[in-house]
């Protein structure tokens, strides 16, 4: 699959040039946009250590936006890990966090690889701001909004821990905060 680097859209490995900004694109991922013959990648919303995370389409329930989270190969394929550790450490970390229901955490909702070595994770989508981006927009919150918005993170924290699990990234949204990237300790 190939990305546009400047606005992130997926496309087949035959598109050369975004067909929006000319940019030239190139090789993101294995395989094509069409994740595991289900999941329509469209944009890639962010990116960190692990992976990547793009917004997408479950193609079996129609239009329904879902954000797929990929695992770079070089984290699989580490020398530090023994064969496979690196695997059943992704497996655990998607049933650990499928295991947990909470308004303030993201829904794990499928997990895989496909044919081409791709590791996989599909959560809900939640489209919003990052807090990151709210504190960049409009400076200091007034104390009852930051409150607010940290009793969600710490409710959602507290809901992992309870599972067992340990957050290692939190995804703040505002008004509808959600945790999300958990792992077993």
């Amino acid at each position: 699959m190939k990305e546009c680097p400047k606005c992130e859209a997926c496309y087949a490995d035959n598109v050369n040039s975004c067909p929006h900004d000319q940019t030239p694109t190139r090789l993101s991922l294995p395989g094509e946009p069409l994740l595991a013959n289900r999941y329509l990648l469209e944009k890639r919303i962010g990116s960190g250590a692990m992976g990547k995370v793009y917004l997408a389409k479950d193609k079996n329930l129609g239009t329904r936006r879902v954000a797929v989270k990929t695992v770079r190969q070089e984290l699989l394929n580490s020398d530090d890990l023994q064969e496979g550790e690196a695997i059943a450490r992704f497996e655990r970390e998607a049933r650990a966090a499928a295991s947990i229901s909470h308004p303030h955490i993201v829904d794990v909702t499928d997990f895989g690889e496909t044919i081409e070595g791709v590791f996989y994770l599909v959560m809900e989508y939640v489209e919003g701001e990052t807090l990151h981006h709210l504190l960049r927009r409009e400076g200091t919150l007034p104390v009852k909004r930051a409150v607010k918005l940290l009793r969600q993170i710490a409710d959602g924290v507290e809901a992992a821990h309870e599972a067992g699990i340990l957050h290692r990234e939190l995804s703040v949204r505002p008004n509808l905060c959600r945790l999300n990237k958990c792992s077993l300790s």
